[in-house]
């Protein structure tokens, strides 16, 4: 085989293991979002649904979310909190996505904050970050 041959199935291989490395990410991704969906009940999964999108600036906006999963350190509360995709229109539109948040344990225990509360949070998928804004009731 010649120089130009071997880079060009470098190449080709490269970008495949990158398509494939991707496309697991996402699936763990998606089977954690399954997942939390499945521990809600049908009223959780209702109002999540029926969330009012209030957009702040072009691809930032608050909606609801739900905390469905906590870890609690000695100054941090590691949360994901699950919530229904009615602004990005992708592959995940009108389905259930999470985002992990991370806050001081402080904050988390002055806003009163534990697995299952509603909470208004703000996302901005531009630069991946999402925050709670306050406790819903």
């Amino acid at each position: 085989m010649d120089t130009d041959m071997i880079m060009v199935l470098t190449v080709i291989f490269g970008e495949i293991a990158i398509v494939l490395i991707v496309k697991s990410f996402t699936k763990l991704g998606l089977k954690s979002g399954d997942k939390l969906v499945q521990t809600l009940s049908e009223e959780q999964i209702d109002r999540l649904k029926e969330n009012r999108v209030e957009q702040i600036e072009a691809l930032t906006w608050s909606q609801l979310g739900i905390i469905c999963e906590v870890q609690e350190s000695k100054r941090r509360a590691y949360l994901k909190v699950l919530w229904y995709n009615t602004v990005v229109i992708n592959k995940q539109y009108f389905k259930f996505r999470y985002s992990d948040i991370t806050m001081s344990k402080k904050e988390y225990e002055n806003m009163g904050l534990q697995q299952w509360s509603y909470v208004r949070i703000y996302l901005d998928p531009n630069r991946s970050y999402a925050e709670i804004l306050s406790k819903e009731n």
